[in-house]
């Protein structure tokens, strides 16, 4: 929108289940969904991202092989100048159920927010659209199965002049179940958190989401279970002349029993966001966050858990008025239990944001 008028707003886009197929060779399945982006505006009000929502729900009998990736994107918020108004970030949801009657599975979901509205002057960023994924595969017989899902949370927008900040970064949600019978099952979920906008002219930064993930992983078979959680916060937006954004938190836990599997094995990582750095002759760096990784393993044969924990590293200083930010905490912990006389191996270890 030029002189005063506003932007459009993106258009928003669901796809359900628009792809299908058979086959005795290996089958591809690829479905995606992107919103669309809102519109910029001089001095009016700027359009709002488009969600996106990707759905698919399948059983194939035939495939020998079967490969199904499934994404949604979130649109851009529009961005502003003159004062204008900055545009909302889309949201994006991904959900698979996916059954492979015949053969082997390997099913990938991702989901990605949009990024906030950015302004070139005297306007705030807006804060970035949320991620969300959930997952869900089956394998038969001797099949085994690999499943990774991720989700991306948006970043926030950037801001301009004195009194006004960047976006703050969103968070994701994520979760991946396999059930197997006598396969291997990979299990893997990865959830990031998105940065926060940066601030130019005095404008503060936004700070980067927080990322949890509890028990988002599962696997539930006779084979081999493999398990993997990923947690990781956001960056601090940096900031000229202002206060830079925190980095985002991160916390991933995971408490699983299974006394069926061959052998069960889980890694949990969390990872603190970076704090936002600053230039200029004074601002306040972002402090790097915090983060606390958990695993508890049980079951009856062979078992391993592993906690890998980094706490962010603190924002730089741009002059010497403005001291760099402190590092974040880190913090692990790891519980491997047999009940038989396999072997156990837990594993767990923490590093200081710098």
């Amino acid at each position: 929108g030029y002189s005063g008028a506003n932007g459009g707003t993106g258009a928003s886009v669901t796809q359900g289940s628009a792809v299908n197929g058979a086959t005795t060779g290996t089958m591809y399945w690829s479905q995606a969904a992107n919103g669309g982006a809102g519109g910029f505006t001089y001095g009016g009000q700027a359009g709002a991202g488009g969600n996106a929502s990707s759905t698919l729900s399948r059983t194939n009998n035939n495939a020998g092989a079967l490969s199904v990736s499934v994404a949604s994107t979130g649109g851009g918020g529009g961005g502003s100048t003159d004062a204008g108004g900055t545009g909302a970030a889309g949201n994006a949801s991904t959900s698979a159920t996916i059954t492979a009657n015949a053969g082997t599975l390997s099913l990938t979901g991702s989901s990605t927010g949009g990024s906030g509205g950015s302004a070139s002057s005297n306007a705030s960023g807006k804060n970035g659209g949320t991620a969300s994924t959930a997952i869900a595969g089956t394998v038969r017989g001797s099949a085994s199965g690999t499943l990774y899902a991720s989700g991306q949370g948006g970043a926030g927008g950037s801001g301009a002049g004195s009194g006004r900040s960047g976006g703050n970064g969103a968070a994701a949600s994520v979760s991946a179940t396999g059930y197997a019978e006598t396969g291997a099952l990979s299990v893997s979920a990865y959830g990031y958190g998105g940065a926060g906008g940066s601030g130019s002219g005095a404008a503060d930064g936004g700070d980067g989401a927080t990322q949890t993930l509890n028990n988002a992983v599962n696997g539930v078979g006779s084979g081999t279970v493999t398990l993997a959680q990923y947690a990781g916060g956001g960056s601090g937006g940096g900031s000229n002349g202002g206060v830079a954004g925190d980095g985002g938190q991160a916390t991933s836990s995971l408490s699983r029993t299974n006394n069926a599997a061959a052998s069960l094995s889980g890694t949990v990582t969390a990872q603190g966001g970076t704090g936002g750095s600053t230039s200029g002759a004074s601002g306040t760096s972002g402090q790097g966050g915090n983060a606390t990784g958990t695993v508890a393993l049980t079951g009856s044969s062979t078992i391993s858990g592993v906690a890998n924990v980094y706490g962010g590293t603190g924002g730089s200083g741009g002059a010497t008025s403005s001291s760099g930010g402190n590092g974040g905490t880190a913090s692990s912990g790891a519980q491997a239990n047999t009940s038989g006389n396999s072997s156990a191996s837990a594993s767990a270890n923490a590093y200081g944001g710098g």
